[in-house]
């Protein structure tokens, strides 16, 4: 793990002799990387530091040059490992005039918190053998919080009375309240690296703490492990916050700082209240909360210019309802603040003196207040991007706490530059972020013609349609399919506008539709997009590891969406059966199940002759791919040149501005790429990808591509693509690395692609002897690797497999739980979130895998527990029982599955497919590999060495046969299969 360096030599205090010291500094410069900047005062700056062991010298030398480099004005000091007057004598040379302490037991724990009387009034209020838990009055500003300092103890059941005393604390908090320490615990196998084998359930009660106190973690900037022994690295100091306190200070920071004499990296909590620089100007957004206002009607037909060009229209409407919500609608907050005042008064006058006049008007308020709380839920729901929960179950504070978590998330502090140094301010990271993207979707040089094309073209029935003006119906039946709330292009209208004024915009949109495609260079009009950064990894650190994803305006979602259904029909003919992405009947699974079986056969494979298999990884595909590459493509696969004009109109005429923190840049033109967020834009790379498969084909038929074979009549394997993923298939050799490398050199030549060699992968069957990988992995320039990990999202089994192998999903799980505060949910909302996300989590795993019973087992525990609840730090009683609750709701259940049921449903699904889908490549690769055909026209199924999924599916088809109905017809229905349908047992 690298190290962050201090950019300037910090000054010792109190050193006479400043010539005699060394020159090497503990935190010194470096060419390589350099420390973030702080402002010299911010209203809460915490440093926390175990520093194991405070009364060495060498601590306050080091503590001094922290407290030059960073200025924090409230320091943790935890494991201090001294005590009583040594403890005292050590902080008076601190810099501080006022400390408290919890001495520490011989060696073991101690905390000191540090600060100054001119900044802080600091009041105890509890404390423990691990913690220190005060009021904080900032003297300057008047703004009182609660602060908890932590030294959790090295054992887990140790720690269990830490966890506790937090849940009481919790119980009559108030105020915003942050905590900042050494917890000594993980809240997932990600926390850590290296070490002996992760057992999950070290995290449990750590998790249900967060939980249960309805805590937010700050997040980090920095590396990512704060603590290392050097064999094991963990990140066991963290900041843990309310959801008060994210409401005070929504940018509050931690950053790791260099480690530096202990084996523990200090954090640097920081949540400024400087003076903000000026709000830049955000762009609009329709609020699904105006049309719930009684004049929301009339405005629109009053300002809605009808028989003028659309996009017109629509600016002038945005300008009318910018005033209106200024003048009539107002603001909600202070609305429903006003009325819960005008209520009380009401109240007040009714418990005294009623009579007719104040309860009917105490009645009219109280349904006005009604009314605005309802249309603050609907508010908060449309801003945490919410998909899961209906409006209408009192759950405003969960979505309110949604959408902290969302712009905690998507909201960007700093960012390393290109020499890495880290960079702060908001107006350089915004010009970073556009200049990169500009270099991203610029075309470097005009990319070869030349290249292997053999589409099958598609009859001309089939392409006679394509460009053709949609009809009214086809334009409504687009809108009312798309999210309501999705986020909104820039002009800032959601579909839910388009839905529910349709009546009032129909003809000026039908018209617009109709123009774009008779006039293509129309589309441009509404063609403008906002590029909105997601991350890809936790705490990014540089541009690259975030994803953009095109915000593009519901007209023009229309156009793409109609181009993209009419192109989506033609894709099965258009492409081989070795691309599973954005073909219609054709789904992920089946090549999840090819790999599993490849990597199956090759760890038993004996002999001479050795395979390869290579996970590529495509740098920015989407955003790399050439247009005359495209246009090319599209034109070899036989498109009308109509469409052709509208798909090319569509890609070529579009805008980008980098939406960064809510404000945007300047736009500014590509000259490449396809934008992930526009609905043609997966069929189109589909395509492009497809004509790698023509050159693999071609170099099969050449004799240069040596395609491999699992059993003796088994189908030929070369690659498996499921969009941007690639997977290729061949013999351990050097002349076939030659071919493979040479097949993807000539198509990144020609598509503008860029293969990025240190994230790809090559794994060898076990009889490679390993002169021969090492060979073959330096001649392609791909790393070799023993295990691939996950592809397309599920782990590549090479072995045994354990709980470990898919504890992905309990992390996962927890994930959510710890972003969802169950005390922000009524019990329906938790009922609704268990059922369409919890239970689902699990559900694209098991579609391909037999997941472990226990594992099974964990899953169902965790959703019983966060339907019910907890209260005190214990699950409350579960008055029904598990059995009844996964019972449909027609029986009298709540519609949710038991883990183990569903993963056999699953798996009985497979086996139907098995029986009835001869020609799917997965079918006919497990056929072949463990179906055996008798001379006497009966079938057996292979016994010894086969994958766990085949005896998944295997164990399986008795209970698929118990429970299939036969259905007797009279013959004249055409009927494929060997059964006519099935219903499966979920119970």
């Amino acid at each position: 793990m690298s190290e962050w360096k201090i950019a300037w030599p910090p000054v010792r205090l109190g050193q006479r002799n400043q010539s005699k010291r060394p020159r090497q500094r503990l935190l010194a410069q470096s060419n390589r990387e350099s420390l973030p900047t702080f402002p010299s005062f911010s209203m809460f700056s915490i440093l926390s530091w175990n520093c194991r062991g405070a009364k060495s010298p060498k601590f306050l030398s080091v503590f001094k040059d922290y407290m030059l480099a960073f200025r924090p004005n409230i320091v943790f000091i935890v494991e201090p490992r001294t005590s009583g007057k040594d403890a005292d004598a050590v902080i008076a040379k601190m810099g501080f005039d006022c400390f408290k302490k919890v001495d520490a037991i011989g060696f073991s724990g101690g905390i000191w918190v540090l600060w100054n009387s001119a900044d802080f009034l600091i009041t105890e209020l509890d404390k423990g053998p691990q913690f220190f838990h005060f009021r904080c009055v900032d003297l300057q500003v008047n703004r009182t919080v609660e602060l908890t300092a932590i030294y959790a103890k090295p054992n887990d059941h140790d720690r269990r009375p830490l966890w506790d005393s937090l849940r009481h604390i919790e119980q009559n908090m108030k105020s915003p309240w942050l905590l900042v320490g050494d917890f000594n615990s993980i809240c997932s196998a990600s926390d850590r690296q290296g070490g002996a084998g992760f057992n999950s359930q070290r995290t449990t009660h750590f998790n249900e703490c967060i939980s249960d106190c309805n805590l937010i973690d700050v997040g980090f900037t920095g590396p990512r492990f704060t603590w290392t022994n050097g064999r094991l690295s963990q990140r066991l100091d963290r900041a843990l916050c309310n959801r008060d306190w994210l409401d005070c200070f929504p940018e509050t920071s931690n950053t790791h700082l260099p480690r530096v004499r202990s084996d523990h990296r200090p954090v640097l909590v920081r949540s400024s209240m400087d003076q903000p620089s000026p709000r830049k100007k955000r762009p609009f957004r329709f609020l699904a909360a105006w049309l719930c206002h009684e004049s929301f009607p009339s405005t629109i037909d009053s300002a809605w210019t009808r028989g003028r060009d659309f996009n017109l229209s629509l600016i002038d409407f945005q300008e009318a309802l910018q005033t209106w919500n200024k003048n009539v609608f107002g603001n909600i907050f202070k609305r429903k603040r006003a009325l819960s005042n005008k209520l009380a008064r009401w109240e007040l006058i009714n418990d005294r003196h009623p009579n007719p006049r104040s309860l009917q008007e105490e009645t009219r308020v109280r349904e006005e207040l009604e009314k605005t709380l309802w249309q603050e839920e609907l508010l908060w729901l449309q801003k945490s991007r919410d998909n899961w929960i209906n409006n209408g179950d009192s759950n405003t504070p969960f979505f309110h706490s949604s959408t902290i978590a969302r712009r905690r998330r998507n909201k960007i502090l700093k960012l390393q530059n290109n020499e890495g140094a880290w960079i702060e301010d908001q107006d350089t990271l915004q010009k970073m972020s556009r200049d990169f993207y500009i270099e991203l979707f610029t075309a470097e040089t005009d990319t070869a013609q030349n290249f292997c094309a053999d589409f099958r073209i598609p009859e001309a029935n089939s392409l006679s349609r394509l460009a053709s003006v949609p009809t009214v119906e086809e334009i409504r039946s687009i809108i009312r399919n798309m999210g309501s709330l999705k986020a909104p292009g820039k002009d800032g209208f959601h579909a839910i506008f388009y839905k529910r004024c349709w009546n009032t915009i129909q003809a000026e949109l039908r018209d617009f539709i109709a123009r774009c495609f008779q006039e293509p260079k129309s589309i441009r009009r509404c063609n403008s997009t906002l590029l909105t950064l997601l991350p890809k990894v936790d705490s990014p650190s540089n541009m690259p590891q975030f994803r953009p994803i095109g915000l593009c305006n519901v007209s023009y979602k229309i156009v793409a969406k109609c181009l993209a259904d009419r192109l989506k029909l033609l894709m099965p003919d258009l492409v081989d059966e070795n691309q599973t992405s954005f073909v219609p009947k054709r789904h992920i699974t089946s090549n999840i199940i090819i790999l599993q079986e490849i990597i199956h056969t090759m760890n038993q494979l004996k002999g001479v002759k050795g395979l390869m298999v290579l996970k590529i990884d495509l740098a920015k595909a989407y955003d790399r791919i050439s247009w005359s590459f495209l246009l090319s493509t599209l034109e070899a696969a036989g498109f009308p040149q109509e469409f052709i004009s509208l798909v090319m109109a569509c890609v070529t005429t579009a805008s980008f501005q980098v939406l960064w923190n809510g404000s945007c840049t300047e736009e500014f033109k590509p000259t490449r790429g396809l934008r992930q967020g526009c609905p043609l834009s997966p069929y189109l790379f589909t395509l492009c990808m497809e004509r790698l498969n023509h050159n693999i084909k071609k170099s099969v038929e050449c004799g240069k591509w040596k395609p491999i074979c699992l059993s003796k009549n088994g189908p030929p394997l070369t690659h498996l693509f499921f969009a941007d993923d690639l997977v290729l298939l061949a013999e351990a050799d050097a002349n076939q690395a030659r071919v493979v490398m040479s097949c993807l050199d000539q198509f990144c030549s020609a598509s503008g692609e860029k293969v990025s060699k240190e994230k790809s992968r090559v794994y060898f069957s076990r009889n490679t002897k390993e002169r021969t990988k090492n060979r073959l992995s330096g001649l392609m320039g791909i790393p070799r690797t023993s295990n691939l990990g996950k592809y397309l999202g599920v782990p590549v089994i090479h072995g045994r497999v354990t709980k470990e192998t898919y504890k992905y999903i309990l992390e996962n799980i927890d994930r959510r739980l710890a972003s969802w505060k169950t005390k922000s949910l009524s019990l329906a909302g938790r009922v609704t979130l268990a059922t369409s996300v919890l239970n689902a989590l699990p559900n694209y795993t098991m579609q391909t895998a037999v997941l472990p019973c226990n594992v099974c087992d964990q899953i169902d525990k965790k959703i019983r527990g966060f339907v019910w609840g907890r209260d005190n730090g214990k699950d409350k009683a579960h008055l029904v029982t598990w059995e009844r609750i996964c019972k449909s709701k027609e029986e009298g259940g709540l519609g949710l599955r038991s883990a183990r049921a569903l993963n056999l449903a699953y798996l009985m699904k497979l086996g139907w497919q098995f029986l009835n889908n001869d020609e799917s490549l997965w079918v006919r690769v497990l056929h072949a590999k463990y179906v055996k055909q008798n001379d006497d026209g009966s079938v057996a199924f292979r016994q010894q060495r086969v994958s766990r999924l085949w005896k998944g599916i295997k164990d399986a088809l008795p209970l698929l046969k118990q429970n299939t109905i036969w259905d007797i017809r009279d013959g004249r229905a055409s009927i494929s299969g060997k059964t006519i349908g099935f219903r499966l047992a979920w119970r």
